[in-house]
């Protein structure tokens, strides 16, 4: 199993501070467009709500956001490419089997290129929670060449 922690992974990815999401990722396979990564949830983490002694679904979006930007910046980095950042253009079909993601929880996203036209890849990730299918969506991203000193 292949393992980038934390502070490594926030070299490679734009996303910082607290709102930077991650924990690790846990495997990828570029030549597949696969990558999986892992987060905590803990009365840290950025989302946190005490009310509900969670995180609220929606905060999924976001860190699968962040799971594939770390898939392309291992692409261009495997294939010795110039520099591409992704931008997220569409999040669509987004189902969760459950209204909380209670604190003390492990998220796993597993992230799948599902087609790419041009430089718009599409992914559809699965999400779950302490090892049990919590939910999925479809992701929709454009990878911009990223200039010098921009």
């Amino acid at each position: 199993m292949k393992i980038i922690e934390k502070e490594e992974l926030m070299k490679i990815i734009p996303h910082k501070g607290k709102m930077f999401l991650l924990d690790r990722i846990i495997d990828w396979n570029v030549e597949k467009g696969k990558i999986s990564s892992e987060t905590k949830i803990d009365e840290n983490f950025m989302f946190y709500e005490e009310s509900v002694s969670g995180v609220l679904p929606y905060v999924l979006f976001e860190m699968s956001a962040q799971t594939i930007a770390a898939l392309l910046a291992i692409a261009n980095d495997e294939n010795e490419k110039n520099s591409k950042m992704g931008f997220l253009l569409s999040v669509s079909n987004m189902k969760f089997s459950k209204p909380v993601i209670n604190c003390g929880s492990c998220v796993v996203i597993n992230a799948t290129q599902d087609s790419d036209v041009g430089d718009v890849y599409s992914f559809v990730a699965d999400f779950l929670v302490n090892g049990e299918m919590f939910g999925s969506g479809k992701f929709t991203v454009l990878a911009s060449d990223v200039k010098q000193g921009h």
